[in-house]
């Protein structure tokens, strides 16, 4: 196989191992910091790899904060015909201006990956409640959803003989719950059931605990909101109803990089080779 020259753009520390891997593999690796950087590299055929997400705002590539903002805009513009982008969660707008412009792109966040980084995401989790002296053992707790990050969340939580329910909105949901005794209970039902938990865990990337569920809610209860934007929760409403909450993002980039760096790094190398 042909060695690919690979630019990465963006990214927290698990792509510090990303770079370490590709070039331990015999990848050319190069990162660019800044829009400046980006512009230099004119040659034709380039692979740029992008982070995961590849942006949360919809404007600017997800950058490391040290890092200078890199806009979409701009990352469309400097990429030619011929040339291939890997990223992680690639929006169909972006990725119809790639196509448009005959740029190959590759979204590297599917299938096995996926389930991965939500186990990754779930043993994150004890990180982010010992930093902030949340004792969930003895909290009753609920998780909102139920996609592969839930599930494996809940894995963890039953492992840790937790007291805790699954709450989400499809008979799907009830019924893969219902087969590993989880307690469930519908979504709509949350404004009801709020009152009775401690500890709510949201990986749905809706604003699901609004104004009407938080009212309800024990003044206690601490929100860890590891959904994507628009997140589960607004920071305002929380304060105003004086719950805490903890917005805990890409938290296998912040607790365990390496893993989930070999994780995206095999992905990347398997595209490159064709495997996809």
């Amino acid at each position: 196989m042909e060695k690919k020259n690979i630019i990465i753009l963006g990214g927290d520390k698990r792509f510090e191992w990303v770079k370490t891997q590709l070039s331990d593999k015999g990848f050319s690796v190069c990162e660019c910091k800044s829009e400046t950087e980006l512009l230099s590299h004119t040659e034709n055929g380039k692979t740029v790899v992008l982070p995961l997400p590849v942006s949360r705002d919809g404007v600017n590539i997800n950058m490391n904060c040290e890092n200078e903002p890199i806009s979409l805009k701009t990352l469309v513009s400097c990429l030619e015909k011929g040339d291939t982008v890997i990223g992680g969660i690639v929006s169909p707008q972006l990725k119809a201006e790639f196509i448009k412009k005959g740029v190959a792109v590759f979204d590297y966040y599917d299938g096995e990956m996926i389930n991965e980084n939500a186990v990754l995401t779930a043993k994150a989790l004890l990180n982010v409640f010992s930093e902030n002296d949340i004792d969930f053992r003895n909290m009753r707790s609920v998780i909102t959803g139920f996609g592969r990050t839930a599930r494996a969340t809940a894995d963890l939580l039953c492992a840790e003989s937790c007291d805790f329910s699954i709450c989400a909105r499809s008979e799907q949901a009830e019924k893969e719950a219902k087969n590993k005794a989880y307690s469930f209970f519908y979504l709509d039902a949350l404004p009801d059931k709020i009152k009775d938990y401690r500890l709510v865990i949201n990986t749905v990337p809706a604003l699901i605990l609004n104004e009407k569920v938080l009212s309800e809610a024990d003044k206690s209860t601490v929100i860890v909101d590891i959904a994507s934007a628009p997140f589960g929760a607004d920071e305002n409403t929380a304060k105003a109803f004086s719950i805490k909450l903890i917005r805990a993002l890409s938290l296998p980039g912040k607790y365990c990089p390496r893993k989930a760096g070999a994780l995206i790094a095999d992905r990347i190398e398997s595209i490159c080779s064709g495997g996809r």
